[in-house]
C-alpha cells in the first residue's frame, strides 16, 4: 500500500498554468524575415489502481514489486507536466526545439510497503530513483525534438532535408508493434503518465534525414543516425514496471528455488541469494551502423494507391540479458534442496548479469495504402534478419548459470561456456511480421458529428523457431511455474480497434471526444522482447475527453484487462482524469 504525502504544489501548478501570460503560438515576425511561434503545454493528471492484486503475481521474484507496491484505490501517478515548441522559420528553413518537464508527486512523495532492489526493499519508505535513466526518474527534464531543415529545389526536383534530434516514422502500422516503424525507441514512461501525448513519448535521434521527389509519382526518403538510443523502460517498484532488474538502477536478480520456498524478495536480498549486475551492467550499442532507405510509388492506375518500399540497418532499441559464468561454477547434484542449495552458494557470488543492445537488425518491408469505397485501407508486411529473444530469464540466470535447469540444452550451453565467461542470454532468429489496418468514417451517427473506426491485425512469425520439449525456451515472466506454457512461439496474431466520437459543440462551445479501445491477443505469444502479442490478453479502455476554446482540455478514462494465463497486467486495472491548457 502506497502513503501518499500529495503536496499542494500539484494545485500550485494548476494556478499558476491559469496565471502565465499566454503566448501566441501564431507566427510573429521576430526580426528581418524571421517568423517564429512558442506553444506552451501544461497539464495535471492522476491515476488509480481499480482492481485487487492477484496473489499469483505476488510471488518472490523478478516481475512483482510494482505489484506490491500498490493496492486497489492507491494512487500511482499523480503529475504535474509541461511541454513547449519553439519553431523558427525563415524563407525555406528553420529551426525545431521542443522540451519537456514532469514531476510525479505519487511516486516522489510516497512512501511504500513492499520497496525495490534499489531501496534495499525497505518498507515504508520511498522508492530510490536515484540511479535509473533520467528519463525514468519521478521528476525531470528533457529535450526531444532540436533540428534544423531546408527545402530546396535543384531543377524540377524537391528535396527537402533535416538534420538533428527528430523523429521519423515510415509503414502503415497504427497500434501494433514489431514492423517496419522501427526508427525512433520510445519513453514507455511517458506513455504510462496520465494525460500522455505522442510528442512526449517517441524518443526523437539525431540524425541526418533527407526527402526527394524523384518525379511527379516517385519519392525516397533516407536516414543515417549518428546516436544510438535505447528505449527506456519504467523503473522497478513503479506501477507498470514487469521488470525488476533490466531497468537502470534495479541491480539485482532475485534467486528462485524451491530451496528458498518461505524467503521473500527482503530476505532473499539481505541472505545474498541474488545475482549482481556487473559494474558495466548497461551496455549500449555503438552510435554507428544505422541507417535506412525507403521509397513511395503513386500508382494513378490503381486508384492512387500508395505503395512504399523500405530496407533499414538499425540495433534493438529494447534490451537483453547476458550473464557471466561463475568461475567456480559446478551443477546442482541433485534436485533435492540440500544440494539446490549448495549450488547456489557456491555459484551465485561469481556469477553476473548485464543488459545489452544487440547490433545490426536488417529490416525489409513492403507496404501500401488506398481507398475502397469510402473506407480507407492500408497494410504492410516486414522481414527482420537477426532479431535477438531473449532466453527465459529465470531459466538463464536463476537456473542455468546456478546449475539448477532442468532443460537439457541449456545446461550444455552453460556448461560449454568457459567459466568466469560472457554466457548470451539471446538467440538470433529471423522474423517476419504482417499488418492490415481499415479506417472508416461515420458522419452524423450516434448524435455526433462524426465517428471514426480504425481496425488493426498483425501476424508474426518466427523462422526456423524451435517448440519442441528438449528447446531453449524464451521469454515468460518468471513469476509463472514449469517449463510448459507462456514462451515465445513460432506464430502468434492479434487484433485491434479504436472507435472515436466528435460532439462539437456539445454544450457551451465545449466539444466532446468519446473513445472505445479494444484489444485482443488471439493466439500464440510473440518474440520478447517487445513483441505484439501474448495469447489470451484483452483490454478494453473507455475515454471522454472534453476540450474548450482549443486552449482548454480534460479528459477521464477507464481501463480493464483480462485474460491471459501468463498475463503480468491481468490485476492492473486502472482510472486516470487529467486536464491541460495550451497557450
Amino acid at each position: 500500500m502506497v502513503k501518499n504525502k500529495i503536496a499542494k504544489s500539484i494545485q500550485a501548478g494548476l494556478l499558476a498554468s491559469g496565471l502565465l501570460t499566454a503566448v501566441s503560438s501564431h507566427g510573429v515576425e521576430f526580426f528581418m524575415d524571421v517568423e517564429g511561434s512558442f506553444t506552451s503545454q501544461l497539464s495535471i493528471g492522476s491515476s488509480w489502481r481499480v482492481s485487487d492484486q492477484d496473489e499469483r503475481l505476488l510471488a518472490p521474484g523478478n516481475n512483482n514489486d510494482g505489484n506490491a507496491n500498490f493496492e486497489k484505490g492507491d494512487a500511482f501517478s499523480q503529475i504535474f507536466k509541461g511541454s513547449h515548441d519553439l519553431h523558427l522559420r525563415s524563407g525555406n528553413h528553420g529551426v525545431f526545439v521542443r522540451g519537456k518537464y514532469w514531476h510525479d508527486f505519487a511516486l516522489e512523495e510516497g512512501e511504500f510497503d513492499h520497496g525495490h532492489s534499489a531501496n534495499g526493499f525497505t518498507s515504508e519508505e520511498k522508492l530510490n530513483d536515484k540511479e535509473f535513466n533520467e528519463l525514468s526518474k519521478f521528476s525531470g527534464a528533457a529535450l526531444l525534438d532540436a533540428y534544423v531543415y531546408g527545402m530546396y529545389e535543384i531543377g524540377y526536383t524537391p528535396i527537402d532535408v533535416r538534420l538533428g534530434r527528430q523523429v521519423v516514422s515510415w509503414g502503415e502500422s497504427t497500434f501494433i508493434l514489431g514492423g517496419v516503424n522501427s526508427i525512433n525507441p520510445v519513453d514507455v514512461n511517458a506513455f504510462r503518465r496520465p494525460g500522455a501525448e505522442i510528442k512526449e513519448g517517441l524518443l526523437p535521434v539525431n540524425m541526418a534525414y533527407v526527402n526527394i521527389g524523384l518525379t511527379e509519382f516517385l519519392s525516397m526518403e533516407a536516414f543515417y543516425q549518428l546516436e544510438f538510443q535505447e528505449t527506456v523502460i519504467p523503473g522497478c517498484g513503479t506501477y507498470f514496471a514487469f521488470n525488476d532488474y533490466a531497468p537502470e538502477g534495479c541491480n539485482q536478480v532475485i534467486l528462485t528455488s524451491d530451496a528458498l520456498a518461505g524467503l521473500g524478495d527482503a530476505q532473499r536480498s539481505a541472505g545474498g541469494y541474488v545475482i549482481i549486475r556487473d559494474a558495466n551492467g548497461n551496455r549500449l550499442a555503438k552510435d554507428e551502423g544505422q541507417y535506412g532507405i525507403a521509397f513511395r510509388y503513386m500508382s494513378e492506375a490503381l486508384g492512387d494507391t500508395e505503395f512504399g518500399f523500405y530496407a533499414m540497418n538499425i540495433h534493438s532499441r529494447l534490451p537483453v540479458v547476458n550473464g557471466i559464468k561463475s568461475a567456480t561454477w559446478g551443477a546442482a547434484a541433485s534436485p533435492s534442496d540440500a544440494d539446490q542449495l549448495t549450488a547456489i552458494n557456491n555459484n551465485k557470488d561469481g556469477t553476473f548479469y548485464y543488459v545489452t543492445y544487440p547490433e545490426d537488425i536488417q529490416l525489409a518491408g513492403l507496404s501500401f495504402s488506398t481507398n475502397v469505397g469510402s473506407m480507407a485501407v492500408s497494410g504492410e508486411i516486414s522481414h527482420k534478419k537477426d532479431v535477438p529473444l531473449q532466453i527465459n530469464a529465470t531459466m538463464l540466470l536463476g537456473a542455468g548459470l546456478t546449475g539448477l535447469s532442468t532443460s537439457t540444452k541449456l545446461m550444455a550451453d552453460v556448461a560449454a561456456t568457459a567459466n568466469g565467461a560472457d554466457f548470451e542470454g539471446y538467440r538470433l532468429f529471423d522474423v517476419s511480421q504482417a499488418q492490415f489496418t481499415m479506417l472508416q468514417f461515420f458522419d452524423r451517427f450516434l448524435g455526433a458529428s462524426r465517428y471514426t473506426l480504425i481496425a488493426e491485425a498483425g501476424y508474426t512469425f518466427i523462422h526456423d523457431f524451435d517448440e519442441s520439449d528438449d528447446a531453449i525456451k524464451f521469454s515468460r515472466a518468471g513469476v509463472f511455474d514449469g517449463e510448459e506454457g507462456g514462451f515465445v512461439t513460432e506464430r502468434s496474431w492479434g487484433y485491434r480497434a479504436r472507435l472515436v466520437g466528435e460532439y462539437n459543440n456539445a454544450f457551451a462551445g465545449v466539444n466532446l471526444k468519446p473513445t472505445l479501445a479494444f484489444s485482443h491477443d488471439v493466439e500464440g505469444f510473440a518474440p520478447q522482447p517487445g513483441g505484439a502479442f501474448k495469447e489470451g490478453e484483452q483490454s478494453v479502455g473507455f475515454t471522454l475527453q472534453a476540450d474548450y476554446a482549443s486552449m482548454y482540455s480534460a479528459s477521464v478514462s477507464y481501463t480493464e484487462y483480462m485474460g491471459g494465463d501468463y498475463s503480468l497486467t491481468s490485476d492492473r486495472d486502472f482510472v486516470s482524469v487529467s486536464m491541460s491548457v495550451q497557450f
